[in-house]
């Protein structure tokens, strides 16, 4: 196993402060689909448009740091990758469940017919592609065979990048989900991070100018894979540095990052139950959160009874 001693740590209020305003900036998207605002010149000014995909590059950092930090803390075994696995798909099949039940009940989808193959394909009922989740388990999977059966650790990233850049080509050459899945290239630079920190003075200046000439080309409507890599790249080390420099994290905004990935999928129902045309946009995104963190704590309270009854403690 490598030694860590020399690899860069980012705090664990850092990073959850990271994945927290990844996942509002998601929500946010989410949210304001639903009202006309998010076409107007002052939201294009802002790079609304984009919150979804520069939130998803953030999310994308994080796990890229996050699995190959554990990965040098923990031997590459099956009952690792399984257990990591494990975190992502029983949580996605539990929220399936949930949107089979509730689903039918709101005021957008009455009277549907739920179709359970979704279920394998790691689609939400009607349709709702969660696909961050197929792409996150390809890179966990990914990663994983790479520590596994490659000792150099130059090399690995080297080959993570082969990988990843192929994968995103394939994806965005088929014309698979737009510029969403190009976020993922992201994952790469935080798996490199582990090791080669990105925030250097040389490293921070190069992306302060990258992501202001990306800022020009989107709000003049000059847009391609390229700017949005360089752009989503540039972003993730820019939010980095300004939040290791931020001493003062809330807890709320660190429970959203604990569980971050609980409010993705669990965002989707909330935003069901809740009717978007008689509310302001602010309330209803602030609805959405509250409504969204209830499930969440619902969902982890339960999850802790049923734990507790399968692998009751000895006191």
């Amino acid at each position: 196993m490598e030694s860590t001693k020399e690899k860069h740590i980012i705090s664990y209020d850092c990073g959850y402060a990271i994945r927290a305003i990844a996942m509002l900036m998601i929500i946010f998207v989410h949210s304001i689909n639903e009202y006309e605002c998010y076409s107007s010149n002052i939201s294009h000014l802002l790079l609304i448009p984009m919150f979804g995909i520069l939130g998803c590059c953030l999310f994308f950092f994080m796990s890229g740091y996050g699995m190959v930090n554990s990965l040098y803390k923990n031997r590459p075994t099956a009952k690792y990758l399984i257990t990591h696995i494990k975190k992502i798909i029983i949580p996605v099949i539990v929220v399936y469940i949930i949107n089979s039940i509730l689903l039918p009940h709101t005021m957008a989808y009455n009277n549907i017919e739920i179709d359970h193959y979704n279920i394998f394909t790691l689609s939400l009922p009607e349709g709702t592609d969660i696909w961050f989740i197929k792409i996150i388990l390809f890179d966990y999977i990914t990663t994983f065979l790479l520590f596994k059966l490659i000792a150099e650790t130059k090399k690995r990233f080297i080959y993570l990048a082969i990988v990843q850049t192929a994968l995103v080509a394939t994806l965005f050459l088929c014309k698979a989900g737009g510029y969403w899945y190009i976020s993922n290239l992201c994952f790469v630079l935080g798996a490199i991070h582990t090791t080669y920190p990105v925030f250097k003075k040389k490293h921070i200046a190069m992306s302060i100018t990258l992501f202001a000439i990306y800022y020009l080309c989107i709000i003049n409507g000059i847009v391609s894979a390229p700017i949005q890599i360089v752009g989503g790249l540039a972003f993730c080390v820019i939010a980095l540095c300004a939040l290791e420099k931020t001493t003062y994290r809330p807890q709320w905004l660190l429970y959203i990052g604990k569980n971050s990935l609980l409010y993705y999928l669990l965002s989707i129902p909330a935003m069901w139950l809740i009717p978007s045309n008689i509310m302001h946009f602010t309330l209803y995104f602030a609805a959405n959160i509250i409504a969204t963190t209830i499930f969440v704590f619902a969902y982890k309270g339960i999850a802790k009874l049923l734990t507790e009854k399968i692998h009751p403690t000895n006191e």
